[in-house]
């Protein structure tokens, strides 16, 4: 880290094997790995990679807060609880409501999401392969579990193609 001649902070960061947690238990990562940097009210991290739970994440993003909290994410990950993604999001002050509001919760196989835009009104898209996903429709008092398919979400917009649902009953 340094002060530039112009009073203003640069931090350029490694992390090797790192673990990263929050004080609540609703993240956790593991042998986290990558660069990142923050210049002039930007926060840029660099193909982070990591165990998060029991899956493994890549994530790059730019997050600027001198541009109203301008976003440029990019979050792969595989056998992912997306409750700890939805704690990722929190950090980071994005709202995504199927996650934050329950209505998509359990494991993915796999899981991409991309946010561009500004953290107040952000562009998001999202495609999941569910392995233990749970959705509860709003309105519903019981949740479905997705046991195939595909669930893609953009811009409040939630598609389900050939996605298989049963109940708690099911076998």
């Amino acid at each position: 880290s340094r002060i530039t001649q112009n009073n203003r902070i640069e931090l350029h960061f490694r992390l090797n094997d790192a673990e990263l947690a929050l004080s609540d238990k609703s993240f956790y990562a593991r042998k986290v790995n990558g660069t990142g940097k923050f210049e002039n009210g930007s926060l840029t991290i660099e193909h982070v990679s990591g165990m998060l739970g029991n899956g493994q994440f890549q994530l790059s993003c730019t997050t600027n807060a001198k541009e109203r909290q301008s976003v440029n994410w990019h979050f792969h990950g595989n056998n992912i609880n997306v409750a700890q993604l939805g704690s990722v999001l929190q950090m980071f002050k994005i709202k995504l409501p199927i996650l934050s509001q329950h209505q998509l919760y359990g494991e993915v196989s796999t899981i991409d999401l991309n946010i561009t835009g500004s953290s107040n009104k952000p562009i998001i898209t999202m495609r999941a392969i569910p392995k233990g996903l749970y959705y509860k429709p709003l309105g519903l008092s019981r949740s479905l579990r997705a046991a195939s398919g595909s669930i893609l979400y953009t811009q409040d917009n939630l598609t389900l193609d050939k996605v298989t649902f049963v109940n708690h009953t099911d076998k």
